[in-house]
């Protein structure tokens, strides 16, 4: 099975640049690849399928986002787990 992320990794500081920030959340869209015959979640939200790429809107709501995705065939599953870092507030340094 294949499942990997392609815009970002475990531990990316992420800020107003990279989504939509509002007074609450970062909303970040996640992309990646994934077998063309699974189905993919993003923690727990079906994710869009474009062959094998997938993207899935996330919000960012707490400074450490835990961020599960899953990947489900008939050939088997797979996860991935990664941590994002949202920098609230960010301004130009």
């Amino acid at each position: 099975m294949q499942l990997e992320i392609i815009n970002t990794r475990s531990g990316a500081v992420l800020n107003r640049h990279d989504g939509i920030e509002t007074s609450d959340a970062l909303i970040f869209t996640l992309r990646g690849i994934a077998d063309t015959q699974a189905t993919v979640l993003v923690n727990g939200n079906k994710a869009e399928r474009d062959d094998t790429l997938f993207s899935c809107n996330v919000s960012l709501a707490q400074k450490f986002n835990r961020v599960k995705i899953t990947s489900s065939s008939q050939y088997g599953d797979a996860s991935l787990e990664v941590v994002l870092v949202w920098d609230k507030n960010s301004f130009k340094r």
